[in-house]
C-alpha cells in the first residue's frame, strides 16, 4: 500500500481545489476559450427538446465528465450532483435491496432510472441495478428534475435519470484496466464492428472485483462476531446490434447478462443475482415528418439472498448475539464464534414491457405533438426463511418461513405538445392517464411452534387509476438569460416487496395505495461565452407517503398483521405470538413536504482552466403522521442534509495532461429521530481527484483518488441507542489504470 500512499501525496500536491459533477454539455477542447453549448437533445423529454430549451432543471453529464471522475460506479458520481441524496457505502458494497436513488429529499423509489429510454430497475424492490451500467460504456447521462409522471408514469416523482450508451460509428476496439486499494480491479473491453452502413455491432465485457472495506466502525466490531469487510464480484456481457435498413428506419437489439455476487458479512451474507436481459426497438420516419418509436424489453432476475450474523458460544446451549443493543461482556467475547444465517431468501422475478410513441410536427405555433402508451408487467415469487441466535452447537435455529407472490401491471397513455406563440416562448403541455393493478397475490407465514398462520392465503386483486398533468414554460429574456417554470402532479405505486414480502417482524401490506406528489419549480439560466449559471427553487407536497409503523398488542392491529401474526381464534382478541412482541408494518400513514434551492456555476477562467461550483438547500419534513408513525413532524428528516455544496477545478497544464479535483461538502444531518429525540451529526468535507496523461493518441494512463485525505465519516441513518448499526462511507482509495484504443 506504500505505492498508493505515494500516489496520494503526489496528487494532493498538485490539487488545491476541486470539481463538481454538475455539468453542461460543452466543447471539451481545453484550447477553446468559451463555453459554447453543444446542441444536445434530451431524449428523456420524449419530445426531443434541446438542453437549453428545457422547462425544468436539467443536467447533462458528458463523456468528458465521466472519464475524469475517479469513481467506480455511476451512483458514486451521481452522489456529487446537486439534489441527489445517496448515503453510506457505494452500491457494489451495499445490500441490493437498499440501493435507492433519491433526489430533492423525496425519499425512496421516486426517481425513474432508464438506460436508452428503458427502465433499469429491480422489478421487486424498486431499487436501481447499478451493476448493469458499467461506466466504460456511457456516452452521457441526462438528469431531469421534477415530477415527470405525465410522461413516464410511476416512480418519476422526483425526476428521471436516462443513461445514454455509446453506439458504434467506426470499426474500433478499446480496453481499460485498473487496480487499486482493497484489491479492487476493473476490466472493460469494447469492440465496434461496422459491417455496412445498414448494420453495426458492438460487444462488451466488463469485470469488476473488490475486497471492499470494513463498513462498521472499529470500536463496534466486537458486537458482530465474524463480520468481515464486504466483497463484490460483478461480470457483465452485452451484444448489441444496430440496423438501418433504410434512410427512414433504424433499430437496435441488445442481449446482456449480468451477475453480481456479494458477501456483506463473512461466512454467511451472500447476495447473488443473475440477470439476463433483452431489449429491442425501432424508429420509423414517415413522409410527412412524423415518426413512430417503439421499444420492447424483458428481464429475469434470480436472486439468492443470505443475511449473515454471528454469536459468541458461551455454552453448548447459549450463543450470545453480539449485534443486540446490550453489548457482550469481555468474557463472552472470548468464547468461540458461531456464524449462521439470520435470513435466507430465494427470489425469482420478471419484468415485461413495451412502449410506443407517435410524434408529428404540426406548424410553427404548435411545434409538435406526441401520443404514446406504455405497458409494464412485474411478477415475483419470494420465499424467506429467518433464524434466531443458535440455542445449541447447531448453527441454524429456524424461527419462521414466509412466502409471497404477486403480479403488478402498469398501463398508461400520454399526450404532449409544445406551443411556441413567439420565438422566445415555449410552452410544454403533457398529461398521462395510468392504471395500476395487482393480481395473483398471496402471502403466508409458518413458524415451527404454530404452523401456518390462520390468515395466510390469497390477497384480493385491486386496481387504481391516476391522472397526472404537467405544464412547463421556457422564456428567453435575452440572448444570454432565460426563465423556466413547471407545475406537475406525479405518483409512485408501492412495490411488490411492500405488498408481499414479510420477513422476521416486518409484515407486508397488500392494501397500500400510491404516493402522490404535487409540485412546482421556477428557475433561471444565464449562459455567456465564459460562464454558465443556473438557479432553481422547487416545492413538492407528498400525500399518502409509505411509512413503517411499529405495532404492539396495545395498538389496534391492522388486519394484515393479524392475518400473519395472531394465533387467536376468530372473534378473540388478536395477539402477536407468531411475530414477537412488536412488528413493523408498511402503511400510507404520513404526508410530507420537500422544498429547496439549487445553484450551479461553471466558469472558464482561461482556456486550460475551468472552475465549477454547486450548492443545494433542501428542506424535507413530515407535515402530518398517524397510526403509530413516530417520526417528528416539521423537522428535517433523518439522513437528508439541509445543505450540500461542491467546488471544482479541471486543469490542462499541458495538452496531454488533465488534472481534476473535487471538494464535496455535506452539512449536518439527523441520523436518528423519534417522538422525543432528534439526534444530529456534524458536517463533512471530502476531496476526490484524478490525473490523466495521454501517452499517445490511442493510449492514456490515469490515477484516481477517492476521499484523498482519508476522512472517516458516515452520512446515513442509524438508531441512537445502537451506534454499531452505522455504515461508514468509503475511506481513501487509490487506483491506477490504463486505457488503450486498438
Amino acid at each position: 500500500m506504500k505505492s498508493f500512499n505515494c500516489v496520494s501525496i503526489a496528487i494532493s500536491g498538485i490539487l488545491f481545489s476541486s470539481f463538481s459533477a454538475e455539468s453542461f454539455a460543452q466543447v471539451a477542447d481545453p484550447s477553446n476559450d468559451s463555453l459554447r453549448l453543444v446542441p444536445v437533445t434530451i431524449s428523456a423529454s420524449r419530445n426531443q427538446t434541446l438542453l437549453q430549451d428545457m422547462p425544468v432543471h436539467t443536467t447533462v453529464i458528458t463523456s468528458e465528465e465521466i472519464q475524469k471522475a475517479p469513481f467506480q460506479s455511476l451512483d458514486e458520481l451521481l452522489k456529487t450532483i446537486p439534489g441527489f441524496n445517496f448515503s453510506g457505502a457505494p452500491s457494489y458494497l451495499s445490500d441490493p435491496t437498499g440501493t435507492q436513488t433519491k433526489i430533492r429529499g423525496l425519499g425512496n423509489a421516486k426517481v425513474l432510472v432508464l438506460v436508452d429510454g428503458i427502465p433499469m430497475l429491480d422489478p421487486f424492490y424498486l431499487t436501481t441495478q447499478w451493476f448493469r451500467v458499467p461506466m466504460s460504456n456511457i456516452e452521457r447521462v441526462e438528469i431531469i428534475r421534477g415530477g415527470s409522471s405525465s410522461l413516464w408514469g410511476s416512480m418519476a416523482v422526483g425526476g428521471v435519470v436516462n443513461v445514454i450508451t455509446k453506439t458504434p460509428r467506426v470499426n474500433s476496439s478499446d480496453a481499460s484496466v485498473s487496480y487499486g486499494s482493497n484489491n479492487t480491479s476493473n476490466l472493460a473491453f469494447n469492440q465496434n464492428i461496422v459491417l455496412s452502413e445498414a448494420l453495426r455491432l458492438n460487444w462488451e465485457v466488463n469485470q469488476f472485483q473488490t475486497h471492499g472495506y470494513q463498513v462498521t466502525p472499529a470500536q463496534y466490531l466486537y458486537m458482530y462476531p465474524g463480520k468481515a469487510a464486504p466483497t463484490d464480484t460483478t461480470d457483465g456481457y452485452q451484444l448489441s446490434t444496430y440496423f438501418t435498413p433504410s434512410a427512414y428506419t433504424k433499430g437496435f437489439l441488445k442481449v446482456n447478462y449480468f451477475t453480481q455476487n456479494q458477501d456483506l458479512y463473512g461466512v454467511y451474507g451472500q447476495n447473488l443475482q443473475k440477470t439476463p436481459n433483452l431489449s429491442a426497438g425501432f424508429t420509423h420516419e414517415l413522409e410527412d415528418g412524423s415518426n413512430w418509436d417503439q421499444k420492447v424489453w424483458l428481464q429475469n432476475v434470480s436472486f439468492n439472498k443470505t443475511n449473515g450474523s454471528g454469536c459468541y458460544l458461551v455454552s453448548t446451549s447459549s450463543c450470545i448475539n453480539g449485534g443486540s443493543s446490550s453489548p457482550p461482556t469481555l468474557v463472552q467475547t472470548s468464547s468461540p464464534v458461531v456464524n449462521y444465517f439470520s435470513q435466507y431468501g430465494v427470489q425469482s422475478y420478471q419484468e415485461r414491457g413495451a412502449s410506443t410513441v407517435y410524434s408529428k410536427p404540426i406548424n410553427t405555433w404548435v411545434s409538435d405533438l406526441q401520443i404514446g402508451a406504455d405497458v409494464r408487467q412485474l411478477s415475483v415469487q419470494d420465499t424467506e426463511q429467518y433464524y434466531g441466535s443458535p440455542t445449541s452447537v447447531s448453527p441454524q435455529n429456524l424461527t419462521g418461513t414466509a412466502y409471497g407472490q404477486g403480479t403488478q401491471t402498469f398501463t398508461g397513455a400520454f399526450i404532449q405538445t409544445k406551443l411556441i406563440p413567439q420565438d422566445t416562448t415555449r410552452l410544454t403541455l403533457s398529461a398521462r392517464f395510468d392504471n395500476w393493478s395487482n393480481s395473483n397475490r398471496s402471502y403466508s407465514l409458518t413458524t415451527p411452534a404454530h404452523g401456518v398462520s390462520p390468515g395466510s392465503g390469497p390477497a384480493a386483486d385491486n386496481t387504481k387509476t391516476q391522472f397526472n398533468p404537467s405544464i412547463g414554460l421556457h422564456q428567453d429574456i435575452s440572448e444570454t438569460t432565460a426563465l423556466r417554470a413547471s407545475i406537475y402532479r406525479a405518483f409512485r405505486a408501492p412495490g411488490l416487496n411492500n405488498q408481499t414480502r414479510s420477513y422476521g417482524t416486518s409484515i407486508a401490506n397488500p392494501n397500500l395505495i400510491p404516493e402522490t406528489v404535487t409540485g412546482w419549480e421556477i428557475g433561471t439560466d444565464v449562459n455567456t461565452p465564459t460562464s454558465s449559471f443556473s438557479a432553481t427553487y422547487f416545492l413538492n407536497n407528498i400525500s399518502n407517503m409509505i411509512a413503517t409503523s411499529t405495532y404492539t398488542v396495545a395498538n389496534a392491529l391492522p388486519q394484515p398483521v393479524i392475518n400473519l401474526c395472531s394465533t387467536a381464534p376468530l372473534g378473540s382478541a388478536p395477539n402477536l405470538i407468531n411475530c414477537g412482541s412488536s412488528v413493523s408494518f408498511y402503511s400510507n400513514d404520513q404526508n410530507g413536504r420537500s422544498s429547496g434551492v439549487e445553484l450551479s456555476e461553471k466558469w472558464r477562467i482561461r482556456p486550460d482552466l475551468t472552475l465549477d461550483a454547486n450548492y443545494s438547500l433542501t428542506n424535507t419534513v413530515l407535515t402530518s403522521t398517524w397510526n403509530g408513525v413516530t417520526t417528528l413532524t416539521n423537522t428535517q428528516l433523518a439522513g437528508i442534509a439541509n445543505q450540500a455544496a461542491s467546488l471544482a477545478l479541471t486543469w490542462y497544464p499541458k495538452p496531454r495532461i488533465r488534472v481534476y479535483g473535487q471538494m464535496s461538502y455535506l452539512g449536518p444531518l439527523s441520523y436518528y429521530q423519534s417522538s422525543t429525540m432528534n439526534a444530529i451529526q456534524g458536517s463533512n468535507v471530502v476531496f476526490n481527484a484524478s490525473l490523466s496523461f495521454n501517452v499517445s493518441e490511442d493510449t492514456s494512463v490515469f490515477a484516481n483518488a477517492v476521499n484523498l485525505f482519508n476522512r472517516q465519516y458516515q452520512d446515513g441513518t442509524y438508531t441512537a441507542s445502537a451506534p454499531q448499526t452505522q455504515t461508514l462511507a468509503p475511506p481513501r482509495t487509490i487506483s491506477l489504470g490504463l486505457k488503450h484504443r486498438f
